[in-house]
């Protein structure tokens, strides 16, 4: 190390004892596209006084990283010392990787061997841009091999071809457990190692160069909470960084791979919120503005206060993708020329919007930029904004809410029609429906469900005061395993509940930000022009039959399940399975079955299927649990990539609770008609403590 790299970092060390401001996240754009070192040394001054945000270990950082341009001047400053045309690095078609390789039993791999297998000969391949030493004791325990790699795509090949072929490589060279590819790109690079702000500074040659120049940065400071902190889950990724966690992380992977989104092995709530929106980009070709917007749409209740254009667009996208993305979250994104900037719906991880003269940058706290330096007040991005930012030939252009909005439904209505779609938002009519007779239950029946007498009476509880149980947080009955009576699967499942350290949410703001509103039908196209679905929107995933269901349709604002049943019928798009199976046939046999006939049904149009186990213990048709066979059939048509194609309606007398109503929701029903629990209370004549037992729904 010479004695400006020593000048630099002492540099660097003096504004971090001087400051008192931190941030978890941060960027810095220049308003004028003219890389400057400035950019990103703005950056990592912030990473380095964000140590209250960050987690520490004996003085040992989680994890910080930055997101940069290629440096330009310095790759050509290599090429030309490696006796190559500094030239090529101006070219659309100059690649440059950064990658970890973590030497396992089972890894191994040759970097130059399997680029040369795939027909591309690096110009540039060095191990030796790293110092090992800048590093902590466990991260010393890890430290991978990092490659800074360059090579050259034929130049004929597009932009959108390029970003198609460097995705494919990436997901290739992941498939290898002891690979991670911080950054492979024509447009950007990523720096980032288990440590402090500072230990990037000691580690990477480059960030200590005056030639590293940026007009776009990135940068992330980690605090480990869900998952172990390594080198693989230091942010930022390919396309964002992200200060919080993903809440709702396991629907979010559902859901990404009913569209084929090659999801990181063993990959963090991050890793795998990058991949779905990096897929949807550089494999579906939207832009990075749509992207973000369909991962991350508005509330249903900000959705119904738009412009009509507006309110079709964010029905179509929530219909065509969903709410899988909850927080808390602060997202910063960047692909090439665009960057977008959000929180989450409820405001849990600010993020500040501040300008320069020169520049804008967005932080955690608006404090790590000097106030002197400002030339307008700081601005908090409201719940659930977007912000975003796009070069326009040499000048950036900022997109405010409203005219990202605006921008977004202009680039999706150029391909998908969106008119009508708000016209979801109300419930259908109904010419006419046939209702489902109302049940008498007996005891017997209540135990051939697995029922027992605790069920009924917390039933009858909930009826008679409106509300249920006070309880701890989970589910907490017995142990199933050691219950000697007969038990459903559900018993055997456990509720785990994360507590963090997020700011208390008012009942007002639960009631505004958290919906219940799902989506039935064949769910529409995101990538190009398709054929109109039906569709139907509901407040809640949980359906009323009979006459009662029927008559509070209206007054709960939901559709009964005889309504649900009804419509779909009419446009010929709805078929109902028996959960049952008879003495000639193994469990194992009647779920291939059940999931064969349902993926038939589907593959002739259907969109709605209903499992339905009201036959059980009927004319030699035997109870098969319904949540066992929900889950076989949801994966079954989820390989057979129909999942998307059809709603799964679970209509079950083994339904006893919330806690059965949950786990069926999340083995794969988007909707359940729980019609023991309603028959237990409602009698033909709706009472008092009816009415109670429905507000408990509502």
């Amino acid at each position: 190390m010479n004695g400006n790299q020593h000048q630099h970092i002492s540099e660097f060390r003096d504004f971090h004892k001087s400051s008192h401001d931190a941030c978890g996240i941060v960027s810095s754009i220049e308003k004028k596209k003219t890389p400057t070192y400035e950019n990103v040394r703005r950056c990592i001054d912030a990473l380095i006084t964000m140590d209250h945000r960050a987690g520490f270990i004996n003085g040992e950082g989680d994890g910080a990283g930055v997101h940069t341009d290629i440096p330009r001047d310095l790759w050509k400053e290599k090429l030309t010392e490696a006796g190559m045309d500094a030239k090529l690095v101006d070219t659309h078609s100059f690649i440059v990787g950064h990658i970890f390789h973590q030497p396992t039993p089972s890894s191994s791999f040759q970097i130059e061997e399997y680029f040369k297998q795939k027909g591309i000969e690096l110009l540039y391949a060095n191990t030796k841009v790293t110092n090992s030493s800048a590093l902590g004791p466990i991260a010393l325990q890890e430290d991978p091999t990092f490659y800074q790699i360059a090579f050259l795509f034929p130049t004929e090949l597009s932009l959108r071809q390029i970003d198609q072929q460097i995705f494919d490589l990436t997901v290739e060279l992941e498939r290898n457990e002891g690979i991670h590819v911080a950054s492979l790109s024509p447009d950007y690079v990523v720096y980032k190692a288990m440590g402090s702000g500072e230990t990037l500074l000691h580690y990477y040659q480059d960030l200590i160069n005056p030639l590293m120049a940026s007009t776009m940065t990135l940068g992330h400071n980690r605090y480990s909470t869900n998952t172990l902190s390594n080198f693989s889950r230091v942010q930022p990724f390919s396309i964002l960084g992200h200060n919080g966690e993903i809440n709702t992380i396991s629907k979010l992977r559902e859901e990404a791979k009913m569209i084929d989104v090659p999801l990181v092995q063993n990959g963090s709530d991050s890793q795998d919120m990058n991949r779905t929106i990096e897929t949807l980009i550089a494999r579906d070709g939207l832009s990075l503005f749509q992207a973000v917007d369909m991962i991350f749409p508005p509330i249903i209740n900000e959705i119904k206060k738009y412009p009509t254009h507006l309110q079709d667009y964010y029905t179509y996208l929530r219909e065509t993708w969903g709410h899988f993305a909850q927080g808390p979250a602060g997202i910063i994104s960047r692909f090439r020329d665009e960057a977008v900037y959000s929180v989450d719906s409820l405001g849990l991880r600010p993020l500040w919007m501040v300008e320069t003269e020169t520049s804008y940058v967005f932080s955690s706290e608006p404090g790590v930029i000097p106030l002197v330096d400002n030339v307008a007040e700081p601005r908090p991005l409201s719940p659930g904004e977007k912000v975003g930012l796009k070069w326009q030939g040499d000048t950036i252009q900022v997109y405010t809410s409203r005219d990202f909005q605006e921008e977004n439904y202009t680039r999706f209505s150029a391909i998908i029609n969106v008119e009508h779609y708000h016209e979801h938002l109300s419930l259908p009519e109904f010419d006419s429906v046939k209702i489902y007779e109302d049940q008498t239950i007996e005891n017997h029946h209540y135990t051939a469900f697995g029922w027992e007498r605790e069920h009924v009476q917390l039933i009858e509880q909930m009826a008679d005061k409106g509300a249920e149980p006070i309880r701890s947080l989970g589910h907490d009955s017995p142990l199933a395993a050691m219950n000697p009576s007969r038990k459903n699967i559900p018993d055997f499942l456990k509720e785990s509940v994360a507590v963090v350290t997020n700011p208390a949410i008012d009942r007002d703001r639960e009631s505004e930000h958290f919906s219940t509103r799902t989506v039935l039908g064949m769910r529409p196209s995101y990538k190009h022009a398709h054929k109109r679905t039906i569709l139907v929107e509901l407040f809640s995933p949980i359906l009323i039959e009979g006459t009662v269901g029927h008559s509070l349709s209206e007054t709960l604002e939901q559709l009964s399940f005889d309504q649900v049943a009804s419509y779909f019928q009419k446009h010929s798009l709805l078929c109902t399975l028996s959960l049952t199976f008879t003495e000639d046939e193994s469990i194992l046999d009647a779920l291939k079955r059940l999931s064969l006939e349902a993926i038939r049904l589907v593959e002739e149009g259907n969109s709605i299927i209903v499992l339905d186990d009201g036959r059980s213990h009927r004319e030699g048709q035997l109870w098969l649990d319904p949540h066992l066979a929900l889950s076989f059939i949801d994966q079954e048509l989820s390989a057979a990539g129909l999942r998307r194609s059809c709603s799964l309606v679970l209509r079950s007398a083994s339904l006893r609770n919330l806690h059965d109503t949950i786990v069926a929701l999340g083995l794969g029903a988007d909707a359940v008609s729980p019609y023991y629990m309603f028959s237990s209370v409602i009698e033909n004549n709706e009472t008092e403590k009816d009415k109670k037992f429905i507000s408990c729904i509502k």
